[in-house]
């Protein structure tokens, strides 16, 4: 239950701040997007290579 109010709460929360305040939240998603980017990138170039088991 406890799981359920918090993803409620904080739904609640960023769709009163995006009619609320449109142009702050705007700006806020157009400043996490390129790190958004940067993550998956990183994340991306640090995973090990994938490598096949040959079985005898």
């Amino acid at each position: 239950m406890t799981p359920v109010l918090l993803v409620a709460g904080s739904t609640w929360f960023v769709a009163n701040t995006l009619v609320s305040r449109t142009a702050k939240a705007g700006a806020g998603i157009l400043f996490l997007l390129p790190g958004i980017l940067v993550y998956y990138l990183w994340k991306k170039r640090a995973a090990p290579p994938h490598t096949q088991s040959i079985s005898v």
